[in-house]
């Protein structure tokens, strides 16, 4: 994951047509063509702004490069275990849930402490100098309602 704003998108030119139009365009994604109209422009320009984090693009572009070079399938080798082992810790620990669906699981782990609020919990582990962060049910409200979540950390 990255910044917000920053990343990739492939779409075939076949395609393009099939797509609604980006949530948000400004005059470089599309072109007025007339008071109250515009076309949006060919091909992926649509979806890019005029305004954008240079920054954070030349990060991205830096962290592609190390990632490349360490090796996408070595990344995930040791994100798999770094993840799994922590959930295998945090299961072993009274009171703790951990919340994490799907046969193939990600780097982020998503738990929870009986009867301590999240917040709470975060800014003890902060104190120990440990980050986690914390997601209310306004974050993922369809799945957290689905499964009877209010928050989580992760």
């Amino acid at each position: 994951r990255g910044p917000r704003g920053i990343g990739f998108l492939y779409v075939r030119t076949a395609s393009l047509s099939r797509l609604n139009e980006p949530y948000q365009m400004d005059g470089y994604g599309a072109a007025w063509s007339g008071p109250n109209t515009y076309e949006p422009r060919p091909g992926a320009q649509r979806f890019e702004n005029w305004e954008f984090n240079v920054a954070a693009v030349i990060a991205f572009g830096v962290a592609v490069e190390y990632a490349l070079q360490v090796g996408i399938d070595r990344i995930w080798v040791r994100i798999q275990h770094l993840a799994g082992l922590l959930r295998q810790k945090l299961r072993a620990i009274d009171g703790v849930t951990v919340c994490d669906k799907g046969s193939v699981q990600c780097g982020i782990i998503s738990f929870s402490v009986a009867p301590v609020p999240a917040a709470d919990l975060q800014a003890f582990l902060h104190a120990q100098k440990v980050n986690i962060t914390h997601s209310g049910a306004h974050s993922t409200m369809l799945d957290m309602h689905a499964r009877g979540l209010k928050e989580v950390c992760r």
